[in-house]
């Protein structure tokens, strides 16, 4: 398949983990799309760009921005005057491995806290944990979120009480 077929959807993508050293290229494409039958390939790079297109993927400038208004929004939904009282009262879970989507956003989500409101993301759900929030890119079929909180609510608590224990109350 020649580069020039798909670098569309390069220039749309092109900073997809740049904050981790990787540097997406046409090649990295080719390679993903090769991997399915060749009778197939052609339609399957369409209906990506197509969803590219459709807005599906955001840059990382985008996802921070995204980011802060969302706990700011949340903040404001639950009647804090101040986002940083909100953040003292909720815990963020981090229920996936290491460099998965989750892991990603919650170190941009961390950055941004520095920035806006000088605390860090460790700091949360200090005062509290009235209130636990699970960040994912929920790009899929569900599962992944369905079977973290899931566990996450099996899991019990220094008192040995359970986390659906605690909501419950």
């Amino acid at each position: 398949m020649p580069k020039a077929r798909v670098e569309n959807r390069v220039t749309i993508i092109k900073d997809y983990h740049n904050s981790c050293g990787f540097h997406f290229t046409s090649d990295h494409i080719i390679e993903w799309v090769n991997q399915f039958e060749k009778k197939d390939r052609e339609f399957i790079l369409q209906e990506f760009l197509y969803l590219l297109n459709k807005g599906t993927y955001y840059s990382e400038a985008k996802a921070r921005e995204l980011l802060i208004k969302r706990i700011d929004q949340l903040a404001t939904a639950y009647r804090f005057v101040d986002t940083r009282k909100f953040l003292i009262n909720t815990e963020f879970l981090h229920l996936q491995p290491k460099d998965k989507s989750q892991d990603v956003l919650l170190k941009l989500l961390d950055e941004e806290l520095h920035k806006k409101y000088g605390m860090a993301l460790a700091q949360s759900g200090a005062a509290s944990k009235k209130y636990a929030l699970y960040l994912d890119d929920i790009l899929a079929t569900g599962g992944t979120v369905f079977n973290d909180c899931l566990k996450w609510l099996q899991n019990k608590n220094d008192d040995g009480e359970t986390n659906l224990e605690r909501i419950v109350k």
